[in-house]
């Protein structure tokens, strides 16, 4: 089934929910309506696609966050926006 028949097929709730996602990429993808509507198979892979990165980058960085977490708790450091920056300029300079 193509992405045409498949969006003609859904109720209007599911049709919002993906407006709204199709609206972060309006500007971006082809095929996208002024309303958000996703228009084209084309676009719908694109967005997918997008979002595989989108999640691919937060879950590289929770897994970051979570091993400099464990380094400054196993160094007896807080664990503070402040000390991070800290150690983050001590590392850029390094």
């Amino acid at each position: 089934m193509n992405w045409t028949v498949y969006w003609a097929r859904l109720d209007e709730d599911n049709k919002d929910q993906l407006r709204k996602v199709g609206l972060r990429y309006l500007g971006m993808i082809h095929g996208i309506d002024d309303d958000g509507s996703i228009l084209t198979d084309e676009a719908i892979a694109e967005i997918t696609e997008y979002q595989n990165l989108e999640n691919d980058i937060l879950t590289a960085h929770a897994e970051w966050q979570s091993r400099t977490k464990t380094m400054f708790e196993r160094l007896g450091i807080d664990w503070t926006t402040d000390n991070l920056n800290r150690w983050y300029r001590l590392w850029a300079v390094e």
